[in-house]
């Protein structure tokens, strides 16, 4: 068998690579079989047809009735495992049969416009060498995946009538077979050419399979990594956090000069950023991991937006903001998980007074969408993301160049000391704004300010006559 195919092949092929052509093999073949069915059940027909004057009329019944039920019971087969599903493995024994099944069905038909080729007949010669030089070629483009199988269907329903054809002695007959050589010639190397591209695509596929499944453990490893060393952080992170407070406040008593109460407040402030980025690797990862879960409850859509803009009112006073809401009458509430929603926000309006210059604006939406969904905005006036960077900052750890085509008033800024995080925030609030079956969409120009919307989906909204209080 393999020495059989290495005619056609260029290297032989490796186990892996031989296990998925044979699938795929089986599957073609599948896809192929009723139309090739058919088209072997038409042309025997015609052959029939045209020979019927000139031929043995009981025996050309036979010759039908042959063909028409081996067809039949072709087509039936496709059907009775149209539906089946993909094999995990194909034995060689399967490619062997069908190339008996190839084998068979091609010298049944060799043979039967061989016995019946007429010597006198010119107008019947010519519709059996049409015939037979078609289904040829028609075997070439069902049987490739074999190419055993086309090689053998070719030779053996072409060159029996071929053969008889030559005992005529005829000049006339000398070059029809001549031309007949070089057309099976093109016909067996087309077979070959589809048939080692056909290998070098499952070899190409097999290959990207691989490099995927790579990427998916990398990307796995890292995710875990991520959460593991996330979770050890925390721990010690808070415990400064927790003692830089208590030293700064004094809780037990004085610590001296008045310079250490100022350290522990840098102290705690840096414990703190330090933790909130923690904690959005953690979410990342968890996202990314498939271990993070939804606390859904009934929110008051309004309320916690008024509480997320309460919040940032220091920072944007502090930036020379103007910090400002367009909460629609009659906000919906909305079933969410209110700490993520919040997260989501808190991150936008974050990232909104980060990158806007003093005297500017920021601005939260909230409003039903044509759908009935909930969606909710953040526009600033700030220096904006460039077209070929919107797509990395929407990335775990992406970020834009912020002073990439930006004015001289980025030095002196308040962007400049700021505007250099961890770019988690964006790609952070798409996974959390996609695990509420939502989106995240960026329209933003480079000097022009960014608006960053997240849409939640209507059945998300509630009526309010639906709404289910926390004191029930």
């Amino acid at each position: 068998m393999n020495q059989w195919l290495s005619l056609w092949l260029s290297k032989p092929l490796p186990e892996a690579l031989e296990r998925e052509v044979n699938i795929e093999r089986l599957l073609r073949l599948s896809r192929h079989s009723p139309m090739a069915a058919i088209a072997f059940s038409l042309n025997t027909l015609i052959l029939t047809i045209a020979i019927w004057d000139s031929g043995e009329r009981l025996t050309l019944i036979g010759w039908q009735v042959a063909f028409q039920v081996i067809s039949a019971l072709q087509i039936l087969g496709w059907w009775r495992h149209r539906d089946s599903p993909r094999p995990t493995f194909v034995s060689q024994r399967v490619i062997v049969r069908s190339i008996g099944r190839a084998i068979f069905l091609s010298a049944m038909l060799g043979v039967f416009a061989a016995t019946n080729f007429p010597s006198d007949a010119i107008d019947q010669q010519l519709v059996i060498g049409f015939v037979i030089i078609g289904t040829a070629a028609g075997s070439v483009v069902a049987l490739y995946p074999v190419p055993a199988a086309a090689f053998s269907f070719v030779l053996l329903c072409v060159f029996p009538p071929l053969v008889v054809a030559l005992s005529f002695g005829e000049t006339i007959y000398q070059y029809v077979a001549a031309l007949s050589v070089v057309f099976v010639s093109f016909l067996l190397l087309s077979a070959r050419r589809a048939y080692l591209i056909f290998v070098d695509a499952m070899e190409q596929k097999l290959e990207n399979v691989d490099l995927m499944m790579k990427a998916q453990a990398a990307n796995h490893a890292k995710s875990m990594f991520l959460a593991k060393m996330s979770h050890e952080l925390r721990t010690p992170l808070n415990a400064v956090i927790g003692f830089s407070d208590i030293m700064e406040n004094e809780m037990f008593g004085p610590i001296g000069a008045p310079q250490y109460a100022d350290y522990m407040k840098s102290i705690g402030q840096s414990g703190g950023r330090l933790l909130e980025l923690v904690e959005n690797i953690l979410d990342i990862s968890n996202v990314e991991f498939g271990a993070f879960a939804l606390d859904e409850e009934d929110i008051d859509i309004a309320g916690l937006l008024e509480s997320c803009i309460s919040r940032y009112a220091k920072p944007a006073y502090e930036a020379k903001l103007s910090l400002e809401t367009d909460i629609a009458e009659h906000t919906p509430w909305a079933r969410v998980d209110a700490r993520r929603l919040e997260q989501i926000v808190s991150n936008l309006l974050d990232n909104a007074i980060k990158f806007t210059h003093s005297g500017g604006s920021v601005r939260l939406s909230a409003r039903l969408d044509d759908d009935g969904g909930l969606e909710v905005s953040v526009a600033d006036t700030g220096i904006g993301i460039a077209d070929d960077e919107l797509a990395r900052t929407q990335t775990a750890f992406g970020q834009f160049d912020i002073r990439a085509g930006a004015d001289e008033k980025i030095e002196d800024s308040h962007i400049a000391r700021d505007g250099e995080g961890a770019g988690l925030g964006l790609a952070l609030a798409r996974a959390l704004a996609e695990s509420h079956g939502g989106t995240l969409d960026i329209d933003s120009k480079r000097g022009s300010g960014t608006t960053v919307r997240i849409t939640l989906p209507a059945e998300r909204t509630l009526n309010p006559e639906n709404v289910v209080s926390s004191a029930m």
